[in-house]
């Protein structure tokens, strides 16, 4: 009996990265499937100031929300598609999103 080769192609990118529904402690990032391959995708949200990590999971899902970030900040949010139980990702696409600042109202 002879094996079976395969091979397996890196993913494309990610496709219309975006993130909405901010709000002061959170927001959704959305995207599409790249062409070809995906059964996952590795989601890494960074604070832009300091680059320390406040996710970094992955998902089988196009959509995630991020809960629970410290209002008023800027970060990084790349998402990576995977396949054959994550051994392979393709390059990332990347975008900035926000939490936004709370305000009062004084009367």
């Amino acid at each position: 009996m002879s094996p079976q080769l395969f091979s397996l192609l890196e993913p494309s990118r990610v496709k219309e990265l975006k993130v909405t529904n901010h709000s002061t402690t959170g927001f959704t990032v959305v995207w599409k499937r790249p062409d070809g391959d995906a059964s996952s995708y590795r989601v890494l949200v960074k604070y832009s100031l300091d680059g320390s990590i406040v996710y970094n999971k992955s998902i089988p899902d196009t959509t995630y929300d991020v809960e629970g970030v410290r209002s008023g900040f800027e970060f990084l949010i790349s998402v990576v598609a995977q396949v054959q139980s994550k051994s392979l990702e393709g390059k990332p696409q990347t975008i900035q999103g926000f939490t936004g600042r709370p305000f009062f109202i004084e009367w």
